[in-house]
Parts: C-alpha cells; structure tokens; sequence
C-alpha cells in the first residue's frame, strides 16, 4: 500500500513467500539488503528450520521458511528466524542494550 505499511494476504505458502521475496527483491538488486530477520508464526522447529508439523495452519506444516527467503535475486544472506512470539522481545532487548534505557514493559 502507498505510504502504509506493506503486507501479504493471506495465502497458498508458495505465493505468500514468493509475495515476500517479490518486494525484498529491490532491495537486493541495489544491494541494500545485507541480512535479513523473519518473524513468523509458531510453532516453528529450529532443528527441522520449518513450521512445526503441528501448526494450526495446515498448509504451512513442514514448510521451510529460512529456505524460500535465503536467495533473494539471487543472492545468499544471512536470515535469522524466531517465532513472532519472542522476535519482538529480542529486538527491544537488543534496542534496550544499545540505548542503555530502561525497559518500560516490564
């Protein structure tokens, strides 16, 4: 959406991940995108790198995630995923650290 944030219906696996690899894709293309952080829903198996077999959202079992996203036109970076669960907490932990503030939600 123009001047919104962006977002991906939902969708099929394939043409969800292929709508997130279509807007990385300039990004990659001016080299502008150096690494890359997924959030996404859980429960997610770090030893399999997929959406858990238990999932809710049955099209999406044993589907890899870090797999589809990791070369972007081409290109391999370096992807990071957790849950949407605990991503947030990691990156305000991390802002925190940086910023020396103090925590305000806990």
């Amino acid at each position: 959406p123009s001047g919104g944030r962006p977002s991906v219906p939902s969708s099929p696996p394939a043409d969800a991940l292929a709508s997130v690899v279509a807007f990385l894709e300039p990004f990659a293309a001016s080299k502008t995108l150096t690494a890359l952080g997924i959030a996404t829903f859980g429960p997610y198996d770090f030893t399999r790198n997929c959406i858990h077999e238990s999932s809710p959202k049955p099209a999406w079992r044993s589907v890899n995630v870090l797999e589809a996203l990791s070369g972007i036109a081409g290109h391999t970076y370096d992807v990071v995923i957790d849950t949407d669960v605990n991503a947030p907490a990691v990156a305000e932990y991390e802002i925190l650290k940086r910023t020396n503030a103090q925590a305000s939600s806990c």
